[in-house]
């Protein structure tokens, strides 16, 4: 992940007035989230559901968790919408819905549940949101078209 990192702040380095909202969930959320703070931006974390903070299972992503959600400017969080994946799902969609530029670390191929970051980028991507993507597999980013 080391590689991603570098390339979120290469891609967020130049806005003056940084916003970003995310998840905060295990790997690229949490490390999206230190850049955007680490860059002075402000953070907006969206909860899929109340209790999100509880669900992580490894010690050290909680306390990644517990760390990030309190220097947030504002947290959202959404009702639960039937299952885990389905509100995974909505809380992507309203980062899609609430963004001018969507940044995804992903590897390009389609969600491995509901809800994972395929499923976001479609939802951007269907509301004509930019969509610039980081690809730690292949070594690569750009917008994605």
């Amino acid at each position: 992940m080391v590689w991603a990192e570098l390339r979120l702040r290469e891609a967020l380095k130049d806005y003056a007035e940084l916003y970003g909202l995310t998840s905060l969930a295990k790997g690229a959320d949490q490390i999206f989230a230190c850049v955007v703070l680490e860059l002075g931006g402000k953070l907006q974390a969206v909860l899929p559901f109340a209790g999100y903070g509880e669900s992580f299972e490894d010690a050290g992503e909680a306390d990644g968790f517990r760390e990030l959600i309190g220097k947030c400017s504002e947290v959202t969080t959404l009702e639960f919408a039937g299952s885990k994946d389905q509100s995974y799902l909505a809380a992507g969609r309203y980062v899609a819905d609430h963004s001018d530029l969507l940044i995804a670390v992903w590897d390009g191929e389609p969600a491995a549940g509901v809800g994972g970051t395929g499923d976001v980028v479609s939802c951007a991507r269907g509301e004509g949101k930019r969509v610039y993507q980081i690809n730690p597999a292949a070594r690569t980013m750009g917008d994605v078209a």
